[in-house]
């Protein structure tokens, strides 16, 4: 016998009242992008990371992109892709945090984000790469059901997260410029 999760639970975690401003939902998006920099800072100090914001109002989505770990086909399955997990439940990420040492900032710890994503978007995609990995290409449609494999990959090391967002939900690509810079 174990504990089984209620699909009641699950969608209160991602109901839109988690993230009923697109301030909130622009934040979690940015401290992830900003997690994988400083992921891929304790592993080349000599990093510079960059995050890049995309959104085009017309279509109704948003993309952030950063140049920090990325993740490969492991990291993916045992961290992002698993609900409830923490970034630290991949053994990857688990040995170089602790390689880094105790004056370690902390990092995304209740691996409910990207479910979180489902309050304002219809469609996550996601494309990852991890130095010297097969990259990571999916487009997730609903919680439910299997993650569709994408044939367009990311060529560098990152990911790239987009939200094709929910029309007339919280929040509204025209929105993401002002979100954006208050972070």
């Amino acid at each position: 016998m174990k504990f089984k999760t209620s699909d009641n639970l699950i969608d209160l975690l991602v109901g839109q009242s988690l993230y009923s401003s697109p301030d909130v939902a622009m934040r979690e998006l940015l401290q992830n992008a900003e997690d994988a920099c400083h992921l891929q800072s304790l592993e080349d100090p000599s990093h510079k990371p960059e995050i890049v914001v995309r959104y085009s109002v017309a279509k109704n989505w948003v993309e952030v992109s950063d140049n920090g770990l990325g993740m490969d086909l492991e990291v993916f399955e045992d961290s992002f892709a698993t609900i409830g997990a923490s970034k630290t439940n991949s053994p990857k990420l688990k040995a170089l945090l602790e390689k880094a040492g105790s004056g370690n900032r902390p990092i995304g710890q209740f691996g409910i984000g990207i479910l979180s994503c489902f309050g304002v978007a219809e469609v996550v995609e996601v494309r990852s790469c991890a130095e010297s990995s097969t990259p990571v290409s999916v487009r997730i449609l609903d919680r439910r059901e299997a993650f569709k494999q994408l044939s367009d990959h990311r060529e560098s090391r990152g990911t790239t997260l987009r939200l094709l967002l929910k029309p007339g939900g919280p929040m509204q690509a025209q929105h993401i410029h002002a979100s954006v810079v208050r972070y």
